[in-house]
């Protein structure tokens, strides 16, 4: 299940960033983040993250590009410098031409 939902068009970039501090020991204060992507058939789809970074235990990714229709999983994945805590925050990005609905 995803932490977070975000509908964004294939040509948006949308900086994403999540703060970890809630989800570390408090004696962290910064945290190495790996960024991965699948698509909703499994497969790797690194092309819709752009270069991830870090400032103290605030993880940044760009969400890029994503075909029409499809729906991905971006996870955000930090450690803590000083506990070696490792947790997790999840995107489900869903990359759509058209919203619909009513407003």
């Amino acid at each position: 299940m995803a932490d977070d939902v975000l509908y964004k068009t294939p040509s948006e970039k949308v900086v994403y960033d999540y703060d970890f501090s809630p989800k570390l020991p408090t004696n962290d204060s910064s945290i190495t983040l790996a960024v991965s992507a699948i698509d909703e058939e499994g497969t790797s789809s690194s092309a819709v993250v752009g270069t991830s970074s870090t400032s103290g235990t605030t993880g940044t990714v760009p969400l890029q590009a994503g075909s029409d229709g499809k729906d991905y999983t971006v996870t955000m994945r930090a450690t803590g410098a000083t506990s070696g805590a490792i947790r997790d925050w999840v995107i489900e990005m869903r990359v759509r031409t058209k919203v619909g609905g009513v407003v």
